[in-house]
């Protein structure tokens, strides 16, 4: 700001007052205007005399970055993170519009496969089924404990609209000789298109008091979230994986904002969540979504848990919401906006901060 400038400040969180404003610089007229209370008359009598001095060329307009609507994620996330002067900006139709179905990327539909540990279980399900459909993924591998496969997802491979592939595999990720057979299998064919991405979807409760919690609590929840995550990428082709991202972790927002009697759980995902993190900036294009808990069939569909979340200030996901909120976190990874770990869930906020014990990640808000 040059010397015996003006500063007006808009905002409503952080301002300083007139004398902390003096303090730092005496030269600058500072006024704060709140926007939202001025009488409507005083509002559009100011905007027509800016438009009328911009239209004229005495006023320039404020420098914009101007971000698709269908990329507005990634224009709060550098609004949020990056400096910038000036406005970012949506713009409705901006090339060509909102993209079309979302996650329906060249990379998604690669020859390579797809790979979803927890694949048998209700969330990892209704992702395969969102691949193998809405998505154009050619090929999918259902990895879990037993090969009894998802139904709705078998069904929707049997008819003529999905192109996918699709095979359930007996495999625990976190066994060694496991994830080497499921390795061997994705190569055994020459010329085989290989690993288009990874899917770590698994995942154990183990409820109980933090005095509770012994060694097998915290081995039987981080067997499916960093035990796979670690066996697999040794066993694994040592290729790029051909989809960005290419390695999908769901963990769960107990990470961030703490789950009582689920202290083994939050910790394996929080560590899941590091080991994402790690892959990421060595290079890999990876992704973790720290997940609510999802409706229909999934963890915390039960009626005292769904109970007990609500208390908690949380909503179980439906999963059309989920895999929309889905299509949009890989949009936003793929062109590299995203950050690896992004929480995803429905959250009441005034009875998630209005409980008595407030997350330790909302102090100061």
């Amino acid at each position: 700001l040059s010397a015996g400038g003006r500063f007006t400040e808009i905002a409503k969180r952080g301002v300083w007052s007139p004398g902390r404003a003096a303090q730092e610089r005496p030269d600058v007229a500072f006024s704060v205007i709140a926007i939202d209370l001025l009488p409507r008359p005083i509002l559009s009598g100011a905007l027509g005399r800016v438009g009328a001095l911009a239209a004229g060329g005495s006023a320039a307009p404020l420098p914009a970055t101007i971000y698709p609507l269908a990329r507005a994620r990634a224009a709060m996330w550098a609004m949020a993170h990056t400096p910038a002067v000036g406005k970012v900006v949506l713009e409705v139709g901006r090339g060509g519009g909102p993209a079309g179905p979302i996650g329906r990327a060249a990379s998604l539909t690669s020859p390579g496969a797809w790979v979803i540990t927890g694949g048998m279980g209700a969330l990892g399900g209704h992702v395969a089924t969102w691949l193998a459909g809405a998505a154009g993924a050619r090929r999918i591998i259902l990895a879990g404990r037993n090969a009894r496969g998802s139904s709705d997802l078998l069904a929707l491979a049997a008819v003529d609209k999905c192109a996918a592939a699709v095979t359930a595999v007996a495999c625990d990720g976190a066994a060694a000789a496991d994830a080497a057979d499921l390795a061997r299998g994705l190569t055994r064919s020459p010329g085989a298109p290989g690993l288009a991405g990874l899917v770590l979807s698994g995942g154990v409760l183990a409820d109980g008091g933090l005095a509770s919690q012994t060694p097998a609590h915290l081995r039987a929840c981080y067997a499916p979230k960093l035990g796979t995550a670690a066996a697999l990428a040794r066993a694994l082709p040592a290729e790029p994986l051909r989809a960005a991202p290419g390695l999908l972790a769901f963990t769960s927002c107990a990470a961030v904002l703490g789950s009582p009697g689920q202290a083994a759980y939050a910790a394996a995902n929080a560590a899941l969540d590091g080991w994402i993190g790690r892959q990421a900036d060595a290079g890999t294009p990876s992704l973790a979504v720290q997940w609510g808990g999802w409706a229909e069939g999934g963890m915390a569909s039960g009626v005292a848990t769904v109970a007990r979340m609500r208390r908690a200030g949380l909503e179980p996901i439906p999963p059309p919401l989920g895999l929309a909120a889905l299509g949009s976190l890989l949009e936003g990874a793929g062109d590299g906006s995203a950050p690896p770990a992004t929480m995803a869930a429905l959250v009441d906020w005034g009875a998630l901060l209005g409980m008595a014990g407030v997350p330790p990640f909302f102090e100061g808000v």
